[in-house]
């Protein structure tokens, strides 16, 4: 008959949770956000030589919004497929626990480096100890 229809599913009604039940869902990721950002951005700071601590930084920043592409692209994809939401949550967590693996493997392998006025100090791990690949006769 050439006429469109329109069908609306009401899912919960109108105004049935208040949207204060959001504030400390924001607290949290806010708090989260700020202590992660300050300790991330000291560190890239400290570990950084003088001539490249602007650009460390900057790289720093990146990251951010690499993520938010990344972000983009998994729901643009999971969108588009069809797929349900529980799905790109879980998608969400498996990545992030692969990535914190991988975080932690460099952490420990990691060797810090403390730039004085009378030079450079680099201190290992005492805990990471490198494999020797020369064999000793």
């Amino acid at each position: 008959t050439g006429q469109d229809s329109v069908y609306v599913y009401q899912v919960t009604r109108p105004d049935s949770v208040h949207i204060f039940w959001l504030l400390p869902q924001y607290v949290v990721v806010t708090v989260g956000e700020i202590l992660f950002s300050i300790t991330s951005m000291e560190f890239a700071y400290s570990q950084a030589p003088k001539s490249m601590k602007s650009v460390i930084q900057a790289l720093y920043l990146m990251t951010t919004a690499v993520g938010n592409l990344i972000t983009m692209v998994i729901v643009e994809i999971f969108s588009a497929i069809g797929l349900e939401q529980y799905l790109e949550f879980f998608t969400f967590a498996g990545l992030m626990t692969v990535v914190s693996f991988i975080l932690m493997w460099l952490a420990y392998r990691y060797e810090y480096v403390y730039y004085t006025e009378t030079g450079v100090t680099s201190v290992t791990n005492p805990g990471y100890e490198e494999e020797d690949t020369q064999k000793s006769d």
